[in-house]
């Protein structure tokens, strides 16, 4: 099973382990909407009371009736889904384990980690075989999380060895989106790469942000692109 936990929709794809064929797939808004619109306000909201435990509850119960469908199309019983792989952003995947995403918008702005342990169906509240074994794929830093590198992993591009052209991205403060002295800033220490990215996922959000490009390793910005 694949699991694509989006910020606004949620995707589960039933893939035939034999044949690597997809058997089924059901999709649906992410319920934690009804908590908060946005990545940063249900940051917010699960530092309040309950709020992880009730974010973590919505987005399994979201998760629970799309495995019913899928599996109901498929023509198989939900306990004989035996492995699941998770892709989402590094917020999605920490609300999705139960792990407060807290210094993801706070100092020193990091994830608890880009990289969970594997965890079982059970211990999630998943309704697939019991020991079914939950992968959450690497993220790669705060806003730069699995959704990213899912996407990556299935275009098959090699965008470290196959370089077409190097472009010169300069250490600085770049607009995105025409934003104004109320948008928030990000703040990057990576490779130019990390601008193209992010970039692109601010865009598609159309929240006008000021990306802060830094080379604090004192590593070369330079990459391929």
């Amino acid at each position: 099973m694949a699991i694509d936990v989006g910020t606004t929709s949620v995707v589960v794809y039933l893939v035939d382990l034999n044949t690597g064929k997809i058997r089924a797939t059901a999709s649906d808004d992410n319920r934690q909407i009804e908590t908060r619109d946005d990545v940063i306000a249900r940051i917010v909201f699960s530092l309040k009371g309950d709020g992880l435990r009730l974010l973590q509850k919505l987005i399994v119960d979201t998760l629970n009736d799309l495995i019913y469908q899928a599996a109901k199309k498929a023509g198989i019983n939900s306990r004989h889904i035996y492995c699941a792989f998770v892709a989402g952003n590094s917020t999605m995947i920490h609300l999705f384990i139960g792990v407060s995403p807290r210094y993801i918008r706070e100092e020193p702005y990091v994830p608890a980690a880009n990289l969970f342990p594997e965890t079982t169906a059970r211990d999630l509240g998943l309704r697939s075989a019991p020991n079914a074994v939950v992968h959450c794929l690497r993220g790669v830093a705060s806003y730069v999380g699995a959704d990213i590198t899912a996407g990556l992993l299935a275009s098959g591009l090699n965008i470290f060895t196959d370089p077409q052209k190097p472009m010169q991205v300069e250490e600085k403060i770049y607009d995105i989106g025409d934003p104004d002295e109320n948008s928030p800033v990000l703040v990057s220490t990576n490779f130019s790469l990390t601008y193209f990215i992010v970039s692109g996922e601010i865009e598609a959000s159309k929240a006008p942000t000021w990306l802060m490009l830094m080379d604090s390793e004192g590593q070369s910005v330079l990459t391929a692109w």
